[in-house]
């Protein structure tokens, strides 16, 4: 959907008009869907984040300044509601969840340690060098395929590939540093 029929279909949506809400309901389940799992412990949660945070996007529609990317102001709400359910059933994101992002090549028996912050991770993310960072970014957080993000970065699907078996590799040896021993983990072929 590009920018001129997103715009008709927010104005026929402040109209009431159910096809267009529906229409935006699918964009955004479309578009969002990474954000909410990647907050979520499977696919069923996400879908609910997904409910509640349309509910209020709709809720705020008459709200949104034209002038601005719609797509930003309704990831802003879209997490603000995930957060909000959080603090409400006073739940943690826990750590051992980011075990699938370090996944390399089908090897999933690595489990991370229940004492890694989940600050410390995403600090480990950010010392990425540039295009690691970015692909492990798009792949493992917001759930872009190889192909999306060959598109994206004017990459071949092979550099994207590699760039993420690189980032996890790193991530793996920062971890050890942590102290996270994965050596009965890791099959070495």
């Amino acid at each position: 959907m590009n920018v001129i029929q997103l715009n008709q279909t927010i104005q026929n949506c402040l109209q009431q008009d159910s096809r267009a809400q529906c229409t935006l309901y699918q964009f955004l389940e479309t578009k969002l869907y990474p954000l909410c799992r990647r907050y979520s412990c499977d696919h069923e949660q996400a879908k609910e984040f997904i409910q509640v945070g349309a509910i209020m996007i709709f809720r705020k529609l008459n709200m949104f300044n034209k002038q601005s990317s719609f797509l930003p102001w309704a990831k802003t709400i879209m997490t603000n509601e995930i957060f909000k359910t959080f603090r409400k059933k006073n739940v943690l994101v826990n750590s051992s969840d980011l075990s699938d992002a370090f996944d390399v090549y089908g090897d999933s028996s690595i489990e991370i340690e229940s004492e890694i912050d989940i600050q410390e991770i995403k600090a480990l993310i950010k010392e990425l060098p540039g295009r690691q960072q970015e692909v492990f970014q798009m792949y493992v957080v917001d759930g872009y395929s190889h192909e999306e993000i060959s598109c994206q970065l004017g990459c071949t699907v092979t550099t994207s590939r590699s760039n993420l078996f690189k980032a996890k590799m790193t991530l793996k040896k920062k971890l050890l540093v942590l102290g996270i021993d994965y050596s009965q983990a890791i099959a070495v072929a």
